[in-house]
């Protein structure tokens, strides 16, 4: 319910009646409220979209006013409207959300308003209002993703497209892809693949070149109308692995007089970070030990990421040295020399391999 403002002071009517010598001073006389309905919504409503509208009232008497808003959904004409209202309101603001189809499952091309009011009284409007909207064809929409974090050159990289559409099936919207590479691109042809969705539609593609990449989908429904979709993403060089984090750390000289654990923990890479679930990080773990002879002794499996030394199998005061190269997906051959304690493909301060140097006792 709201109060009016009383636009027309006075406008309650007191009758005087004259009687001989004095007068009979009769009750005021109750007036109706008038009602008005504004459409907010000023572009054209669509199926499945909400439609805006107020009501302007006008109590001469400043009384209490309750509203009833009703919207009825209709067919191919105004005169084929549902029984039964899709939506009802008592406040000044009605926002209903028109829909799809009719209750005889006919799509929604009309939509009726009816607005009515009473005051706290019993006076109802003089005349209830009456609106009725034309109602058109939602316009389709998607929503565009890459899969993932990573876009490394040379790997294939996943891009979905979400169709939506207020008042038809997603499946029934058709979208047409194009993908645009930087300057020097072959743009790789996209491949369908599984969505596991039927509202989404997946395609991926292997990039051939570096740099900025544009994905534009058009979605078209069975009415015609039409909507657009744009990603834009960078492809980015497949670079080496990082051994970020060991334990312990091989920053200084240790001594093993008790069986340790080296490990490598955190590995930095655009595809196989490690520790994740799938990663494609390997490790090669090699000793170097007087006491079991000259060169490297392999230790471990490539998906070994720890590997542990006893003291009690080597020679009490000799020198080890443990050693861990990490790699990706990709064959890379490091560029130090065997002696080398690190080394960094890109001498970036990325890298690829760490040694830990102890005495035994």
């Amino acid at each position: 319910m709201r109060r009016s403002s009383n636009v027309a002071r006075g406008g309650a009517v007191g009758l005087l009646a004259w009687l001989g010598a004095g007068c009979l001073y009769l009750h005021d006389v109750n007036q109706r409220p008038a009602i008005e309905i504004v459409r907010r919504t000023t572009t054209a409503i669509e199926r499945g979209a909400p439609v805006e509208l107020e009501a302007q009232v006008q109590d001469p008497d400043s009384n209490e006013v309750t509203l009833q808003w009703r919207a009825y959904a209709c067919g191919a004409t105004t005169a084929l409207c549902d029984d039964v209202p899709f939506a009802e309101a008592t406040l000044e603001t009605f926002r209903p959300t028109v829909p799809s189809r009719t209750a005889g499952a006919e799509p929604v091309r009309h939509v009726r308003i009816t607005l009515d009011a009473s005051d706290e009284h019993g006076a109802r409007a003089q005349l209830p209002q009456v609106l009725e909207l034309d109602v058109v064809n939602a316009t389709p929409s998607v929503m565009l993703q890459k899969v993932g974090t990573a876009a490394v050159l040379g790997h294939p990289v996943e891009l979905r497209a979400l169709r939506q559409d207020a008042d038809d099936p997603a499946t029934s919207v058709t979208l047409t892809w194009q993908l645009f590479g930087p300057a020097g691109s072959a743009r790789p042809a996209l491949r369908p693949v599984p969505s596991g969705d039927p509202a989404v539609e997946a395609q991926e593609f292997t990039p051939d070149v570096v740099g900025a990449w544009t994905l534009m989908v058009t979605a078209r429904d069975p009415a015609g109308a039409v909507g657009t979709g744009q990603l834009a993403f960078v492809i980015s060089p497949d670079r080496p692995p990082c051994l970020v984090a060991l334990a312990p750390s091989a920053a200084a000289p240790l001594v093993l007089d008790q069986l340790r654990r080296f490990a490598v923990v955190v590995v930095d890479d655009d595809l196989d970070p490690f520790p994740a679930e799938g990663s494609g990080a390997r490790f090669a773990w090699s000793l170097l030990a007087p006491s079991r002879g000259a060169g490297r002794a392999a230790l471990g499996g490539p998906s070994d990421h720890a590997v542990e030394l006893d003291p009690a199998t080597f020679v009490p005061g000799e020198l080890l040295e443990l050693r861990v190269e990490v790699s990706d997906q990709v064959a890379r051959t490091l560029p130090c020399a065997d002696g080398d304690a690190s080394c960094s493909i890109g001498s970036d301060g990325c890298d690829q391999r760490r040694t830990w140097r102890m005495e035994v006792r």
